[in-house]
């Protein structure tokens, strides 16, 4: 497989996602930092593909694991802090993630919460404008696409399995 351009500015994200009680919910996780509600991202790896490396953060900050798709459905423009606490413009590419395992323990639990919230209010709960835009479209286009039945969400065209 060829790898991919990286950039120092670019972050690998997942949209854990699944079909619950309300339809399409989504998985959000606080922030680390300033605690406010967002998705597992990551800086890519030389290493592995950003689809790839956006379903391990998802692991790692969200504990799921699931069929992640090996397109994003988008990107938006953001901003990430450096460990020495200095903020940097950063372009964010999204992978939506069909959860299949949720784990009672991960890694960054301690430091994270985790909540699942119906589609449009995902949308609303998170901090950057920029995913809550990319959330409501990809939601928009599963309603009319006819994807967002339990039945079509559970197939496998187009993506890979963790």
């Amino acid at each position: 497989m060829a790898k991919p351009d990286l950039s120092e500015d670019m972050q690998c994200a997942a949209l854990p996602y699944r079909l619950g009680r309300h339809g399409l919910e989504i998985l959000l996780v606080t922030s680390r930092e300033t605690r406010g509600w967002g998705i597992p991202m990551a800086a890519p790896s030389e290493e592995r593909h950003p689809d790839r490396t956006a379903e391990i953060e998802a692991f790692h900050a969200a504990g799921v694991k699931g069929a992640i798709s090996r397109k994003p459905i988008g990107d938006y423009p953001s901003s990430r802090r450096s460990a020495e606490g200095v903020d940097s413009a950063c372009v964010v590419e999204v992978y939506p993630l069909l959860v299949s395992n949720e784990a009672a323990t991960w890694r960054d639990k301690s430091h994270r919460r985790r909540i699942w919230f119906p589609g449009n209010e995902a949308a609303e709960k998170v901090a950057d404008s920029g995913l809550a835009q990319i959330i409501r479209e990809w939601q928009e286009s599963r309603i009319t696409s006819g994807r967002g039945t339990a039945k079509m969400a559970r197939g496998r065209g187009g993506s890979r399995h963790g």
